[in-house]
């Protein structure tokens, strides 16, 4: 299995604002850990509501730095060589499709082709409304954006015709290496969901850490899903965040949060994040925590 981190609202170690955001990028690209991620919301409502897949209010305070996820992760991609650059997720119907498109094609450049583009239909309607968007229609608008994308990194110049999305004879460019992003999918394992995966998708990325029971019924389901669409389900990931585990103390538990990894690779889990701020509150803890992260991930996914 892969290993990653979870980098939004780790503030004792990234800095109140921030500003060690660069040195942490740099110590992740020189661990052996696979990939860092980076959460998205534009706004948050005053009430503080979380979402009911989450079980219970946002974990954190309302005036607490949520950043672009875009823009953090171009500032990673500076300053990094090796590892992979994820959204988790980001809120897809929010922004307008073309505007979407240049900046994760512009983060892909930059990077040379390490953005994994983790992507949701979002949840707030608060946030919707905010930025003047329906939000009765964002599983239609995330469906049609994702695809008008797509069509813009594939084609110069390129068209595209939906009920949220429409140009013609349009160039963006710069175009992602390759001509493509990886799109991975966040949300439950709803049949929505999955055939938005098989047709679009490089992987799935669960609300929360599902049975093994869930996960290997999901991995069967897109196995039938791709291919009835004709692609080969063996190129599909999933990545799951592990919840953090405490001791009686009730200090993070790493050996304890790992534990549940060992079984998940083989109901199909290809990568595993953990909340980094509870784990380093600095650099030193930083390496620890990754050297043994990626120890762990390497042994549990060996046959």
């Amino acid at each position: 299995m892969l290993s990653g981190v979870f980098l939004t609202h780790a503030n004792e170690l990234l800095g109140s604002d921030g500003e060690h955001l660069l040195q942490v990028a740099r110590v992740l690209d020189e661990s052996a850990v696979d990939y860092l991620v980076v959460a998205d919301h534009v706004l948050l409502s005053a009430g503080g509501h979380g979402h009911d897949a989450l079980g219970g209010p946002l974990p954190f305070p309302l005036d607490e730095p949520y950043p672009d996820p875009l823009i953090t992760l171009a500032a990673a991609a500076a300053v990094t060589s090796r590892i992979r650059l994820a959204t988790g997720v980001l809120i897809a119907p929010l922004r307008p499709a073309p505007v979407l498109a240049k900046m994760a094609a512009s983060v892909a450049a930059l990077s040379s082709g390490r953005l994994d583009l983790g992507v949701g239909s979002g949840w707030q309607e608060e946030e919707f409304t905010a930025c003047g968007v329906p939000a009765a229609a964002k599983a239609q608008r995330l469906d049609d954006c994702i695809s008008a994308c797509k069509a813009l990194w594939h084609h110069c110049p390129a068209s595209f015709s939906s009920g949220t999305v429409s140009f013609e004879d349009v160039a963006c460019s710069p175009r992602p290496p390759g001509g493509d992003i990886p799109v991975w999918f966040g949300g439950r394992a709803i049949p929505a969901t999955l055939s938005r995966i098989a047709r679009l998708g490089a992987g799935w990325l669960p609300l929360r850490l599902p049975s093994v029971a869930e996960l290997r019924q999901a991995r069967a389901d897109l196995n039938r899903l791709c291919e009835q669409a004709g692609r080969d389900p063996a190129g599909l990931g999933i990545r799951v965040t592990l919840p953090t585990v405490r001791d009686a103390s009730g200090a993070a538990d790493l050996p304890g949060t790992l534990l549940p990894a060992a079984g998940l690779a083989e109901a199909g889990v290809t990568g595993v994040q953990i909340n980094i701020r509870d784990f380093a509150r600095s650099v030193p803890e930083l390496r620890d925590t990754a050297a043994a992260l990626h120890a762990f991930c390497r042994e549990s996914g060996r046959p």
